[in-house]
């Protein structure tokens, strides 16, 4: 995940062995966090970034690997209303 160009969040998934020729599908929901804090003796909630702010500037980069070979990329920019 990037905020104007820069990543501000990472995720790796590895998945095991797809049949070949088969069809498959892949769902992801992201939610955003109410506290982003991440010390546990702070008992404050850190509001989330605000949608105006983020609308337009954040994207969702996607790699997909086989072994390490780059078979594919695709790029969200996400917009919020």
């Amino acid at each position: 995940v990037k905020l104007n160009d820069a990543i501000i969040e990472e995720w790796n998934f590895r998945f095991g062995f797809v049949v070949p020729g088969s069809t498959n599908a892949w769902e992801q929901q992201i939610q955003s966090a109410t506290n982003t804090k991440t010390e546990s003796d702070d008992p404050s909630p850190s509001p989330p970034m605000d949608a105006k702010f983020l609308s337009g500037n954040v994207t969702i980069d996607t790699y997909f690997y086989d072994g390490d070979d780059l078979m594919a990329t695709k790029c969200m920019r996400i917009y919020y209303d």
